[in-house]
């Protein structure tokens, strides 16, 4: 194992700098493919991302495979791109509605990222890398997974897609399965809002299992596309919810009872059931999830979190007031320190706990909490619908004081902001427009309510 040692000491020095060999460095090219990739591996696992990149890269210039993957070697992920996800926006009474849920897909576990970890070689898969396009298969997976971690998801596409073409011409199986590929191409496209296109790709990877069983990772498929019918414009919450009873049952044969991926299985069942209305089995879900997910991951992890919003929405539409405000807190208490102050769900917690003060008609309290939810909301996420419904709201709040002028200001404000954000039909800008129109008809100003 000598040259191996040899070949990383060699690369290193050119890694630092920022060099990408071309030729051989070693005899065995076998052994130093093992070597830097592995080393990438473990870049990965220490959040050092573009260091990761380059020793994939190395091993990937140095491979004579079917696909021309000159441009991946020139991929720069330096500087790192945050898109913003555009999340339906919320309703603008005083219902809580799904789409709050929607800002959950980036902190928080839904079960979309089960294959998410680069793959390393070890000694006794040396054999699976000849001829090298299985090589290849495993360093564009790992390239993808560093882009993707970066948010760079354009160029994790394009090393998945080549993959994934590349693993299935082969006559082999590889380190890399095809089903593994096509999750993350799913994934991928669900956080770009490709929906249609992502149940797709997981159904493409559901039909693999007709020739390989693997019932951990059919769950998995399984929940995930349960979890891209959930958030169709219209929820599927028919073929969401067999997906994921499915997933579960597949998950509690493998598994116990008492598995964080069944805790998982179970919030989304209670999320389905929340939807529906069904607001004790939602609750009789989300508990049992946030036992298993406290005794796992402690009292304070994100997915305890999302589970404690969960089951404090459902109790808040039980009027359960009392109930809601503790687990809104206790989210608040967990997610703040974790997130930041101007992060959006706090912002929209801040709103949820207004809103519990507004229904007591506690106004000045509601009234602080709306103003703080829209200052984070301002600074956290800009010009986006979620401001506009903390200004819809605070304008509620005012018309229901008989402080006519002020509400006016704030649905004014909020209709500014959805005209900028929405369609020009959506129903938010007709609920705004009707309670504008209403203002207008209590000051008797007739005329200026029918043109609204």
């Amino acid at each position: 194992m000598q040259p191996v040692h040899l070949f990383q000491n060699d690369v290193l020095e050119l890694l630092s700098q920022d060099k990408i060999p071309c030729g051989p460095l070693v005899d065995d090219p076998a052994e130093s493919i093992v070597a830097m990739n592995n080393l990438g591996v473990d870049h990965v696992a220490c959040s050092r991302y573009d260091d990761a990149l380059k020793c994939f890269r190395v091993s990937l210039s140095r491979l004579d495979c079917q696909l021309d993957t000159s441009r991946v070697l020139t991929f720069s992920i330096e500087k790192e791109e945050v898109q913003m996800i555009q999340e339906n926006p919320s309703s603008t009474n005083n219902n809580i509605t799904k789409d709050a849920y929607l800002f959950h897909k980036r902190e928080y576990d839904e079960g979309m990222q089960y294959f998410s970890t680069p793959v390393r070689v070890e000694e006794k898969n040396l054999e699976h890398l000849c001829p090298q396009d299985s090589a290849a298969v495993v360093l564009l997976y790992n390239i993808g997974q560093v882009c993707l971690r970066k948010q760079r998801e354009n160029e994790a596409t394009e090393c998945f897609m080549m993959a994934l073409y590349l693993a299935r011409t082969l006559h082999r199986p590889s380190l890399v399965a095809p089903v593994a590929i096509l999750h993350n191409i799913g994934y991928i496209q669900y956080r770009n809002g490709e929906l249609g296109n992502s149940l797709r790709t997981f159904n493409d990877a559901l039909h693999m299992f007709r020739f390989v069983k693997n019932d951990l990772e059919l769950a998995a498929t399984l929940n995930c596309m349960g979890v891209v019918c959930f958030h169709m414009p219209q929820a599927d919450t028919s073929r969401a919810m067999d997906y994921f009873s499915d997933a579960l049952q597949l998950r509690k044969q493998s598994l116990g009872d008492s598995h964080i991926d069944v805790a998982t299985a179970l919030n989304n069942i209670g999320r389905v059931h929340y939807i529906k209305g069904e607001y004790d089995h939602a609750l009789l879900k989300y508990l049992e999830a946030l036992r298993i997910r406290r005794r796992l991951l402690g009292k304070d992890h994100l997915d305890v979190a999302a589970t404690v919003y969960n089951a404090g929405q459902t109790f808040h539409q039980q009027g359960e007031l009392d109930k809601a405000l503790k687990y809104y807190q206790e989210f608040m208490r967990i997610t703040v320190p974790k997130l930041g102050q101007n992060h959006r769900d706090v912002a929209i917690m801040l709103k949820c706990m207004a809103q519990i003060h507004h229904e007591r008609r506690e106004y000045e309290h509601a009234l602080k909490l709306y103003t703080e939810a829209l200052t984070v909301a301002q600074d956290g996420i800009g010009v986006h619908a979620e401001v506009a419904s903390i200004l819809n709201k605070m304008g509620n709040l005012y018309y229901e004081k008989g402080d006519f002028e002020e509400a006016l200001q704030q649905y004014m404000k909020g209709l500014e902001l959805e005209k900028r954000v929405l369609h020009a039909l959506h129903p938010n800008i007709t609920v705004t427009l009707t309670n504008i129109g209403q203002i207008h008809k209590q000051r008797g100003e007739f005329h200026t309510a029918l043109k609204l």
